[in-house]
């Protein structure tokens, strides 16, 4: 069976054209013709991000590297397709060749999230120099209900102060892999693999403190 031929890319500016094998006929009245481009693949890290302070699941990610000499263009509706499934459709930014990116592709089901404010508390602490002191405990599950294991990014804001007079201390257990994710301050990550039936489960502590007589807002 002889291959399709597939359009050509040509290289010739800082841009990207396409040269079709054939012309293409376009229908009277018709606003346009969808043309099929050139299918690429790539080798790509799957895992799973949970950010239980906002979803009940996590999602389906994968990251790769354009290894190609052509760039993925944008696209504002680009269809997402899973094991040959269509599962949505989404924002699709432009990649240069040689460049990284992450596509979601759904949420699993099967890894439940919570995230529980376990105690919240404020008042006067300190004997000589008193100061006042905002304490809130944060507790975070993930939950495996399927039967495949997944590697998981685990992600959660944590507080930090932008001035001298604010003092901000938070403890995590078990502690966290990454800070200022993507160079976001206060972004936390945790990397790990939760294994089928499993719960992994991490603890945060969060004290704020401030001068007596001042006012946290």
């Amino acid at each position: 069976m002889e291959m399709a031929m597939a359009p050509r890319p040509n290289f010739d500016g800082p841009g990207v054209t396409y040269t079709l094998p054939a012309p293409v006929t376009l229908a009277q009245s018709a606003e346009g013709a969808r043309v099929e481009l050139d299918a690429l693949e790539f080798d790509a890290r799957v895992f799973a991000r949970a950010v239980p302070a906002r979803d009940a699941t996590a999602f389906l990610m994968a990251e790769a590297t354009n290894s190609s000499r052509e760039p993925l263009l944008a696209s504002s509706s680009a269809q997402i397709f899973l094991d040959g499934t269509l599962v949505g459709q989404a924002d699709f930014d432009a990649v240069p060749a040689g460049g990284e990116f992450t596509q979601a592709f759904g949420p699993i089901e099967d890894l439940r999230l919570t995230h529980t404010v376990l105690d919240r508390s404020e008042g006067d602490r300190g004997l000589i120099s008193r100061s006042n002191a905002q304490t809130q405990d944060v507790a975070m599950n993930v939950e495996n209900l399927g039967q495949l294991a997944w590697d998981v990014e685990l992600r959660e804001a944590v507080p930090y102060s932008e001035q001298d007079d604010l003092v901000i201390e938070w403890n995590a257990q078990p502690r966290a892999d990454l800070t200022n994710v993507d160079n976001r301050r206060g972004l936390a990550q945790w990397n790990f693999t939760i294994s089928t039936g499993a719960t992994q489960k991490i603890a945060i502590e969060q004290i704020v403190k401030w001068p007596d007589g001042m006012v946290l807002r």
